[in-house]
């Protein structure tokens, strides 16, 4: 990690001032110059994400620890948290400490949920190529994310504490925000402005009621690291399902209609499978255990 080129400026800002402009070949062919990059980059890990994060990642995917630490790089810039952390510091002595540390913790969750989407969908990430394939969709998205949630919520909060309308937000948004990933990756595939397959996404989950199982995720006990981790790949299991029924919306129904009326075609051409997701999965859940085949059957026909 410490040879990709993207992380050049990681080496040079490590110099004072003076240095960085006229000694620049002596900067490239420092023989320490990979242990600084290694050094810089993973403080900035470890400041941001927490001393856990990439322990935690590592035990929860299998993954490599250079290649956490580029998913961790590689959201980070796709989400220009290096810039939202400058501000929310910038706020010291404006806003309460606890306002900043809520902050703090809304975009460090954003970061960490979008590196484990990346180890698990954007392949090798290399640097430079990888924050360029996201970004300008990504952050299209996350301009267009304060209209499509509505007010109230953290950003309402962090406005009345005295935060700029702009930043609260933005960091109002962020556990939407990681819709952003997936959403470029399916318009990409499939031809669709990633905005406009983040309008979809919201329609499916309105029309179909999904905020509550969302909450009863979000509500799940995290009392030790076994529980925290369930949670979250349940929370990832949950996402995935809402990406392959968004999906498939785009695939089924006319592109020329509102996002409300496609997702209404697509539940009126499956409406006897709907109706069982929707009304019955709570019930067949707990009936589980003593369920015979039919029933069985019935339930995972339901999940798919």
């Amino acid at each position: 990690m410490p040879d990709d080129s993207y992380l050049h400026d990681a080496l040079v800002t490590y110099f004072p001032p003076d240095l960085r402009t006229g000694y620049e070949p002596a900067i490239a062919s420092h023989p320490l110059r990979r242990e600084i990059v290694a050094t810089v980059t993973a403080n900035a890990v470890v400041n941001r994400a927490g001393i856990s994060f990439l322990s935690r990642l590592h035990d929860e995917t299998g993954v490599a620890l250079p290649t956490l630490a580029r998913a961790h790089v590689v959201a980070r810039d796709v989400y220009d948290a290096g810039t939202t952390w400058a501000e929310i510091d910038a706020l010291d002595l404006v806003v309460p400490a606890s306002v900043q540390d809520d902050m703090f913790l809304a975009l460090r969750r954003l970061v960490e949920r979008a590196s484990r989407w990346l180890v698990h969908h954007a392949g090798e990430l290399p640097l430079g190529p990888t924050v360029d394939r996201f970004r300008p969709g990504v952050q299209a998205v996350v301009t267009a994310l304060p209209e499509l949630v509505g007010g109230g919520g953290l950003a309402e909060r962090f406005e009345q504490a005295g935060v700029p309308r702009a930043l609260a937000r933005r960091v109002g948004v962020s556990d939407a925000a990681v819709v952003a990933l997936p959403a470029v990756e399916l318009g990409a595939r499939r031809g669709v402005d990633p905005v406009a397959v983040t309008r979809l996404q919201f329609a499916v989950d309105e029309q179909l009621a999904l905020e509550a199982v969302r909450d009863r995720i979000g509500a799940l006990p995290r009392g030790d690291r076994w529980q925290t981790e369930a949670r979250a790949a349940l929370r990832d299991d949950f996402y995935e399902s809402v990406h392959a029924l968004t999906d498939a919306v785009i695939r089924e129904t006319d592109a020329t209609s509102p996002p409300g009326q496609r997702v209404d075609a697509w539940i009126r051409a499956h409406r006897p499978a709907v109706e069982v997701l929707v009304n019955e999965p709570t019930r067949s859940v707990r009936a589980r255990p003593k369920a015979g085949k039919a029933q069985k059957e019935r339930v995972d026909s339901a999940r798919k």
